[in-house]
C-alpha cells in the first residue's frame, strides 16, 4: 500500500466578533479576524493591513474587549497582537471602548504639531482619527481652501517636555525628519529592517525616547540608502519627502504623454486610493510614473533591450511575442574544411541543438502569460502588468510588446514604485488572481509530475495558491526540514543544493521562471526536504501549501498512489550522493606539495569543471586543428579558444566546462539556457542575446554573436539579432563518441576530463616519480 502523508491540516478556531460567528485559522490575530468579519478594520496606528509589517502593539489604539461569558470584565487587549481562541467572544466597539480609544488618541495628539506636514494634505492617520473622534476639526486657509486640521478643544494632556524633543533633521537630501510629529509606533523601524537595511532604531528612554539612525547619527550621515520605506510606512508627518527631484522617465508631450501627479496616480490606479498609499511616497515617485499612448503596431518595448521599468495596461490590448533565430539548416553551408575533405573531421551540422524537442510546450516570458513554443505570440488586455522581472532584477526584455488597438494606453513605472505596489496586499491579491488565471495552470502542467493529471486537479490547486516573495540570499527551504509546501517561480532564480553525510555540498541546479519545486517532498516519506533552496535574486513565487495539496488530492481517488509511484521514479537516492574526496597516507613533503597544488586547483576553479577541454602542452604543436574542427561543426562559429589557465603541463582552454555550479544558468529572461540531462549546457534558438549568461560565466566560455539571422514572427521579415553561443558537447558527438575538437587533434593532446580526475591524475603521476 502506498504511504499516506501524516495529517497536517491547519487547525481552525471559531469565535464571535460583535455577535457574528467567525472561523479562521489558528494563529490569526483578532484584528485580522475582525476585518474579515465586519469588512472594516479596527482603528490602529502602529499596524496596517496594506503594507504587511509584523504587529507590535505599541499604540494600543486597536484595543478590543475580550468578554467573559458574554459580559465585559475590562479584559482589554491589543487586537493586532492577540491571537484568536476557540469560543472567544470579542467586542470591537461600544461606549467604553470608544472612550478608551479617544483618550489614547488625545494623549498621542497632545504633543503632536497640528497640523503636521502630512496633516496639511489630510494624509496624517493620527489627525484623521482625531477628526473622527471629535478631538480635531478640519481647517481652512484664508482663501477658504482645506488646510489640514485644527484643535476642536485643546488637550490638557502633556507627555513630553518640548525641550526634550530633537530638532528637525534635514540632513538627508530626499527625506526630512520631524521628531515632534513622531508617535514612536516603530513602523519605520520595522520597515527598514524588512528590507535588510537596519538603519533605524529607538534611542533614549522615557520622555527622551525617539527614533535614531545608526549609532546616534543624523540621517544624512548614516548608512541610509534612501529607499523611502520608512516614509511610506510612517502614519504621521514625522518622516516626509523633502522635495528633491530624482532623474525620472522621459516623456514626449506631443504624443500626449505625461508624468503623473499623486492625484492622477490615484485616479489612474484606483488601488492606490483604496489602500491609502502614502501621499509623500507618491509625490516622491511622480517623476517615475508616466502615462503613455501607443498607436496600433507601435513597439512598447523590444526583446533584448535593457529594461528598468514595468508597464500596466490601462486600456486597449497589446501583443507579446518572441523573435526566434532562423532555421540554420535553411542557410547556405560554408565550404568543407581541410580535415573534412580528408575524412578526419565530421560533417558540418546545424548549430541548433538536438534537444529541439523541449521538455515544456511553453516559453516563460516577463508577463502574466506564457507563450506557446510552436507559435510564441499572445495578447494581454487592460489590467495586465508586464516587464516586472526586467524592472526588479535589471534583466533585458524577454519579449517584444506591440500595441494592438489604435489608442493603447499604458502606465510605465520604475522599480521603487513597483516594489511598493507589489507589497500592497490589495494589489498583490489582484496580481495573484491574474496569475492564477493565466499562468499557474500551464506552469504546473509543465512539471513532469503533473503531465498526465486531470485539468480539474490543477485548476483547483491554482485557486488555492498564494503569492510569496524572497530576497536575494534568503533560504526558501532547508534540507531535512518537514515539507510544508511546493512552489512555482514567477520571477527570479533559485539555487538548489544538497549536502551529504560528510558535510560536502553540491549545487544540483538553478531554477528560473515557470519552474516548480518541492512537490516530491509532499508525496514521499519521510515527507522532508531533500535539498536546500535559496533565492539568488528577488524571487516571487506561487506557493501551494501541503494542507491544500492534500485536500485537493483527496478529492481525486487514486491520484495519490499514481503521483507517489511517479515521484519515486524521479527521486533516486543516488542522484543526491556526493562521493567524498579519497584520502591517502602521504609524506610531509608530498602533503605540502599536494596542498600547494590544491590551492592552485581551487584558485583557478578547476574543481568546478565536469568536462574540461585540456591540452597536454608536451604533445600539442599549436596547429589549431581543434579550433578549426569546432568552427566547421558549428557553421564557422567556434565555441573554443586555444587559450586559458595553466595547471601543471595542461592548458585548460576557453571552452565550456559543464560546471558543477553553472552560474551561467541564472538570470536568463526566457529560460533559453539550461542543462540537459547529463553534462551539456545548451542554449535554445529563442535566445534573446541578453548577455546575462556571458556576463555570469566567470571563465569567458560563452560569447554573444551580434550578426545572427532572426525572423520577426509578427511581420515575417528576416533580420539580424544577437544569440549566445556555447560548447554543447552533444552536438559534437558522432559515431566515434568524441567531440570534434578532441577527435580532430592529430597528436592526441586534446582531452575532455573531469576536474577532480585531472587533479588525481597529476598527483598519481607525481607519486610515481
Amino acid at each position: 500500500m502506498s504511504a499516506t502523508a501524516p495529517a497536517t491540516a491547519t487547525k481552525s478556531v471559531t469565535l464571535t466578533i460583535d455577535g457574528k460567528p467567525v472561523t479562521v485559522d489558528a494563529g490569526t490575530s483578532v484584528w485580522e479576524a475582525a476585518r474579515r468579519a465586519n469588512g472594516k478594520t479596527v482603528p490602529a496606528l502602529c499596524h496596517s493591513h496594506f503594507m504587511g509589517l509584523n504587529p507590535v502593539g505599541v499604540c494600543r489604539v486597536c484595543v478590543v474587549d475580550i468578554l467573559n461569558k458574554g459580559k465585559s470584565g475590562g479584559n482589554y487587549a491589543a487586537s493586532c497582537m492577540r491571537e484568536c481562541e476557540q469560543g472567544m467572544e470579542v467586542l470591537t466597539g461600544g461606549e467604553k471602548l470608544e472612550k478608551t480609544r479617544k483618550t489614547l488618541l488625545e494623549v498621542l495628539l497632545a504633543d503632536h504639531p497640528v497640523p503636521c506636514e502630512k496633516g496639511k494634505k489630510g494624509e496624517c492617520d493620527l489627525e484623521r482619527m482625531g477628526v473622527e473622534y471629535g478631538l480635531l476639526k478640519p481647517a481652512v486657509d484664508d482663501a477658504g481652501k482645506p488646510a489640514g486640521t485644527a484643535w476642536a478643544k485643546r488637550s490638557a494632556f502633556s507627555t513630553r517636555d518640548t525641550r526634550t524633543i530633537k530638532e528637525p533633521d534635514k540632513s538627508n537630501f530626499s527625506i526630512a525628519i520631524d521628531h515632534s510629529a513622531c508617535i514612536l509606533c516603530d513602523r519605520c523601524v520595522r520597515a527598514c529592517a524588512d528590507v535588510d537595511n537596519d538603519v533605524i532604531g529607538r534611542s533614549g528612554k522615557g520622555a527622551r525616547a525617539a527614533i535614531g539612525f545608526d549609532n546616534g547619527l543624523k540621517m544624512g550621515e548614516s548608512d541610509c540608502v534612501n529607499c523611502g520605506e520608512c516614509m511610506i510606512n510612517c502614519p504621521t508627518g514625522a518622516i516626509t519627502y523633502s522635495g528633491f527631484k530624482f532623474k525620472g522617465l522621459e516623456i514626449n508631450a506631443e504624443r500626449g504623454e505625461k508624468l503623473l501627479t499623486p492625484e492622477e496616480m490615484k485616479k489612474e490606479l484606483p488601488v492606490l486610493e483604496a489602500s491609502r498609499v502614502n501621499y509623500n511616497f507618491l509625490k516622491r515617485s511622480q517623476d517615475g510614473v508616466a502615462l503613455r499612448h501607443f498607436k496600433k503596431d507601435e513597439v512598447i518595448c523590444r526583446q533584448g533591450e535593457h529594461g528598468r521599468t514595468a508597464f500596466f495596461v490601462k486600456s486597449g490590448k497589446v501583443s507579446i511575442y518572441l523573435n526566434v533565430a532562423a532555421d540554420a539548416a535553411a542557410k547556405p553551408k560554408g565550404k568543407p574544411g581541410m580535415l573534412q575533405r580528408l575524412g578526419l573531421a565530421k560533417a558540418d551540422k546545424s548549430w541548433t541543438h538536438p534537444s529541439a524537442t523541449p521538455l515544456r510546450d511553453f516559453i516563460p516570458v516577463d508577463a502574466p502569460i506564457d507563450l506557446d513554443r510552436a507559435k510564441p505570440i499572445a495578447t494581454l488586455g487592460a489590467g495586465a502588468i508586464f516587464g516586472e522581472a526586467s524592472c526588479i532584477n535589471h534583466q533585458r526584455r524577454s519579449a517584444t510588446v506591440r500595441a494592438v488597438d489604435e489608442d493603447t494606453v499604458v502606465i510605465e513605472m520604475t522599480r521603487n514604485f513597483l516594489d511598493v505596489l507589489a507589497r500592497n496586499r490589495d494589489f498583490r491579491t489582484e496580481l495573484e488572481r491574474i496569475y492564477r488565471k493565466r499562468g499557474v495552470h500551464s506552469h504546473l502542467r509543465g512539471s513532469d509530475l503533473f503531465k498526465e493529471v486531470e485539468d480539474n486537479f490543477l485548476k483547483t490547486l491554482a485557486e488555492r495558491s498564494t503569492l510569496v516573495r524572497f530576497r536575494p540570499g534568503e533560504v526558501i527551504c532547508r534540507q531535512d526540514e518537514p515539507a510544508d509546501a511546493f512552489f512555482v517561480i514567477r520571477i527570479g532564480h533559485v539555487k538548489v543544493e544538497i549536502t551529504n553525510k560528510e558535510g560536502q555540498t553540491k549545487i544540483l541546479s538553478y531554477l528560473g521562471q515557470a519552474h516548480s519545486f518541492g512537490e516530491i517532498g509532499l508525496l514521499i516519506e519521510p515527507f522532508k526536504r531533500s535539498t536546500t533552496c535559496t533565492a539568488l535574486d528577488d524571487v516571487e513565487m506561487i506557493k501551494i501549501a501541503k494542507v491544500d495539496f492534500d485536500e485537493v488530492m483527496d478529492q481525486h481517488p487514486g491520484l495519490r498512489e499514481q503521483l507517489v509511484r511517479l515521484a519515486k521514479s524521479y527521486n533516486k537516492p543516488a542522484s543526491g550522493d556526493i562521493a567524498p574526496v579519497t584520502q591517502k597516507p602521504l609524506s610531509p613533503e608530498a602533503q605540502a606539495h599536494r596542498e600547494a597544488l590544491l590551492n592552485d586547483f581551487f584558485m583557478q576553479d578547476i574543481y568546478q569543471g565536469q568536462s574540461l577541454l585540456v591540452l597536454d602542452l608536451e604533445r600539442c604543436t599549436r596547429c589549431d586543428e581543434c579550433v578549426k574542427a569546432c568552427a566547421q561543426t558549428h557553421n564557422q562559429i567556434t565555441r573554443l579558444t586555444r587559450d586559458g589557465l595553466r595547471f601543471d603541463k595542461y592548458l585548460v582552454t576557453t571552452s565550456c566546462r559543464s560546471c558543477h555550479d553553472p552560474k551561467c544558468l541564472t538570470h536568463c529572461p526566457v529560460d533559453a539556457i539550461h542543462r540537459k540531462q547529463g553534462l551539456p549546457i545548451i542554449i535554445e534558438n529563442y535566445c534573446v542575446g541578453c548577455h546575462a549568461c556571458e556576463e555570469n560565466c566567470p571563465y569567458g566560455n560563452i560569447t554573444v554573436h551580434e550578426n545572427v539571422q532572426v525572423v520577426d514572427l509578427m511581420t515575417g521579415q528576416d533580420g539580424i539579432g544577437r544569440r549566445a553561443m556555447v560548447c554543447d558537447l552533444d552536438n559534437c558527438l558522432g559515431e566515434v563518441e568524441e567531440p570534434s575538437c578532441v577527435y580532430a587533434c592529430p597528436h592526441n593532446a586534446a582531452e575532455r576530463i573531469d576536474g577532480d580526475k585531472l587533479f588525481e591524475r597529476y598527483f598519481e603521476s607525481q607519486a610515481k616519480k
